[in-house]
């Protein structure tokens, strides 16, 4: 079979799947549970008929109202996922309706840029024999259309961004190593980086892995001047990181932290007074132990002199330092998160409309997630395990005898690794506990490690019976 017309096949039944699940009723999205609004509110989309009305956790809702954008000033909340919505919003303007606006155009933008991922990486498998890129279709199929997955392209999160952005990321990275990309590979991964970081904070740290990752990259290129512009590039991807990390919002940083100390750490502490102490917290908060930043009469709501002792106590550093220097603690902590790793569809968000009969806080059939749970239990000794693959294809790549394009993958899959570490780190630092939600990029991350590992082993074998 012809590559494009394979490719063409290939990209017709993900869409077929996609438009099954997302498109034709009962659609499949998923709830809201309060974050929905970062998104929303600036760029003029309202729940209906009010914002009075609750429209958390039980149920997808597909419809919205479209109001003229308002004036949020210090509470904008930034990210790149204002791109994806702002666009659905023009289109569903200009094609649809200007007063009501549907989530499924958001979808419909979010597929686009998904199918296009998928698209990159099956050009780089061109030269494969059939069967190899048949075997790799057919996992991508199987791994990338768990409902799981594609539900969040019916939200307002920034997960959807996050997985997007990997794909297409991880298909510039094949096409430049397989010397089929260039500049314009090279360019649209950085850009693409750029994307992924600023989605949310928590995706911050990535930069470390995507800017020498990306001039690594110019091995590939045989121009003279490829490092003159792959290293400004890396460059502006670290000072974009870190400047957005400078702009987040505090009530942000103060709710994540409010969270990790109060409804997690001193919760669980036999010594709440002595870690008290030990977070050098007023000794008076301690009547604030259980209680959640939600809580309508709870300080961080009510009293703004506690939010400014707070966020001056509070630090960055002040929980990553608790945890390490109580190993007990940390211990207790990353054990908890571990298992919710692989949790990809969330206990609290229903993923169905109200209409369609279902009761609240229904899950569709997510085959995939069954089988990677049970192949994979995400237990720390596993997670750790998994973390180690990485190390060890880091050190692998640097062997001489190493083909080129094998360093490469063994590279790749150190950055999907370590991409899959941060995951699980940055939430048992910031928060000591993660939302099950964050496990749909986890597991994306995981499945195109074991993708590259599969490209790995292909290209040995392949390259074994040439020898022969």
């Amino acid at each position: 079979m012809k590559p494009r017309l394979f490719e063409a096949i290939v990209l017709v039944l993900f869409l077929a799947v996609c438009t099954y699940q997302l498109f034709i009723p009962p659609l499949i999205g998923i709830a809201d549970n309060g974050d929905f609004e970062r998104m929303r509110i600036p760029n003029g989309i309202s729940r209906m008929p009010t914002e009075a009305t609750d429209q958390r956790f039980n149920y997808y809702v597909s419809k919205f109202a479209i109001v003229p954008q308002p004036n949020v000033g210090i509470y904008y909340y930034h990210s790149s996922t204002h791109v994806f919505v702002a666009m659905a919003r023009w289109l569903n303007v200009h094609g649809i309706s200007d007063r009501v606006f549907d989530v499924r155009v958001l979808a419909a933008v979010y597929l686009i840029c998904f199918l296009a991922g998928i698209e990159l990486i099956l050009i780089f498998s061109r030269p494969w024999v059939f069967r190899w890129r048949l075997l790799l279709a057919a996992s991508l199929l199987i791994m990338f259309t768990d409902t799981a997955c594609t539900a969040y392209f019916s939200s307002f999160y920034s997960e959807p961004t996050a997985l997007v952005a990997l794909l297409i990321l991880v298909g510039c990275s094949l096409l430049v190593m397989g010397a089929r990309a260039g500049w314009i590979g090279l360019v649209a991964y950085f850009a693409t980086a750029a994307v992924l970081v600023t989605a949310k904070p928590m995706y911050v740290p990535f930069a470390a892995l995507f800017a020498p990752f990306g001039v690594y990259l110019t091995r590939f290129m045989t121009t003279k001047t490829r490092y003159r512009w792959s290293v400004p590039m890396a460059g502006a991807l670290v000072i974009l990181a870190i400047s957005y990390q400078l702009i987040t919002p505090n009530w942000l940083k103060l709710k994540a932290s409010y969270i990790a100390i109060f409804s997690v750490l001193l919760e669980q502490s036999p010594d709440r007074a002595g870690d008290l102490k030990a977070l050098q917290l007023n000794p008076e908060w301690i009547r604030y132990v259980g209680t959640t930043p939600y809580d309508k009469d709870g300080p961080v709501e009510t009293d703004p002199k506690f939010r400014a002792e707070f966020l001056e106590r509070v630090h960055t550093l002040t929980i990553p330092r608790f945890l390490i220097a109580h190993p007990r603690h940390f211990y207790h902590v990353a054990s908890e998160v571990a298992p919710l790793m692989v949790q990809t569809l969330p206990d609290y968000a229903g993923f169905y409309e109200e209409s369609s009969g279902k009761p609240a806080r229904s899950k569709p059939a997510a085959y995939w997630s069954s089988v990677r749970a049970r192949l994979f239990p995400s237990r720390l000794w596993m997670l750790i395990a998994y973390f180690l693959t990485g190390a060890i294809a880091f050190f692998l790549a640097l062997l001489k005898r190493v083909s080129e394009l094998m360093r490469g993958l063994l590279f790749l899959y150190t950055l999907l690794v370590g991409f899959s570490a941060i995951l699980f780190v940055v939430p048992v630092f910031t928060m000591a506990s993660i939302d099950t939600r964050y496990a749909a990029t986890f597991a994306a991350a995981f499945d195109l490690a074991l993708i590259t590992v599969a490209g790995m082993a292909i290209s040995i074998f392949s390259q074994h019976k040439k020898l022969r």
